[in-house]
């Protein structure tokens, strides 16, 4: 998702534990249709949008979703080895 590429998942909750911090970022995910409670859910999701993948993935909620989880989970930048500094630095 941090290269904005069309990403479906599933995450069992009861398996694999998250933060309290990260509950908003997996349920806006959950709420747009990227993320799923098991790999048949996922596999459906597939089938719905297959025709257009793309269409889906450009949509407006799901543009956002993405780009909050990848900002706070996956942040990417051509000038990171300057932010890394900085944020040591303030450390």
């Amino acid at each position: 998702m941090a290269v904005n590429l069309p990403t479906l998942a599933f995450w069992n909750k009861n398996c694999w534990f998250f933060s309290k911090q990260a509950e908003p970022y997996f349920n806006a995910l959950r709420d747009v249709g990227i993320l799923f409670n098991s790999g048949d859910e996922t596999a459906e999701k597939v089938n719905e949008i297959w025709d257009d993948i793309e269409y889906w993935w450009k949509q407006p909620a799901i543009q956002e979703a993405t780009k909050n989880w990848a900002w706070e989970y996956a942040r990417t930048s051509t000038n990171w080895r300057k932010e890394w500094i900085k944020a040591i630095w303030e450390l």
